[in-house]
């Protein structure tokens, strides 16, 4: 095998995953961040393993188009999409885990370009999306106030302006201090600030397109300074009782979880 084989096959050992089956929606995104490869060299490294190991790769045929979802074709006409649902879920399901983790009490918040509701561009996925609602909810579980939700404004203002309206029209976050302002490197640092001065407790959950760390193309596309990995750890260097937790993008398809306190920075496994 080769090595690429080989870290695909680990996991798919760890995990018993069934190659005589048709892997369920997830696992492989959920193999590309274990392995950290491109999701297309998964794919090869899947084939030549069922290959290896004799097992028979029937084609689909005559695939069926999905049955309508009411809920997905109607949140449609707002374009508010996620073109990686799956990956977004494996993420928000560690953001979860991670929190339910870190001391009960205190406040939260979530700031960049999070919805509650989203829909896939890719027919296949032919479902609401609501994992970001989930970690709306795991705050609201975990802290001794509402939390707060700032959505950005600076590269798309209508849809923030939708997603904001979301997150005011349903139960579980109409009572949210919901702000739709501009999200760049100065405004972060003052919301991150301000909570973390008023709480004993303070937890951040960062939901943007995967910036983190803001390099020169982005800076020069958009105009604006996304730098949030900077101000995070001088930040919760600072404050000993502040608990970030971010959503990063790694290469092309590949979200990760950094949890950042007391000035250090860990990726969550």
């Amino acid at each position: 095998m080769t090595e690429t084989q080989q870290m695909v096959a680990k996991v798919i050992k760890t995990n018993n995953y069934d190659l005589t089956k048709r892997l369920p929606i997830g696992v492989l995104d959920h193999i590309v961040i274990k392995t950290g490869l491109q999701k297309n060299r998964v794919k090869t490294a899947i084939l030549s393993i069922k290959r290896k190991n004799g097992i028979r790769i029937q084609k689909r045929k005559n695939i069926e188009k999905p049955q309508t979802n009411i809920l997905v074709k109607k949140f449609q006409k707002f374009n508010v999409e996620r073109l990686l649902p799956n990956q977004n879920k494996v993420s928000s399901e560690k953001i979860l885990r991670t929190l339910i983790k870190l001391p009960l009490g205190g406040a939260g918040m979530i700031i960049g370009t999070s919805t509650p509701f989203a829909v896939s561009p890719n027919c296949k996925n032919n479902l609401l999306l609501t994992d970001e609602l989930d970690i709306a909810i795991g705050l609201k579980m975990t802290c001794a106030h509402l939390p707060r939700i700032v959505v950005g404004n600076l590269i798309s203002p209508e849809k923030a302006k939708i997603k904001g309206m979301f997150w005011k029209s349903i139960n579980s976050t109409c009572n949210c201090d919901v702000i739709v302002d501009r999200v760049d490197r100065d405004s972060y640092t003052h919301h991150v600030t301000k909570l973390s001065e008023n709480h004993s407790i303070a937890k951040v959950v960062l939901i943007t397109s995967g910036v983190w760390s803001c390099c020169a193309p982005i800076k020069k596309k958009y105009g604006h300074d996304f730098n949030f990995q900077s101000p995070s750890l001088y930040l919760s260097s600072i404050y000993d009782n502040l608990h970030i937790l971010a959503m990063v993008m790694y290469g092309q398809g590949c979200f990760k979880v950094h949890y950042v306190h007391r000035g250090n920075e860990t990726v969550i496994k």
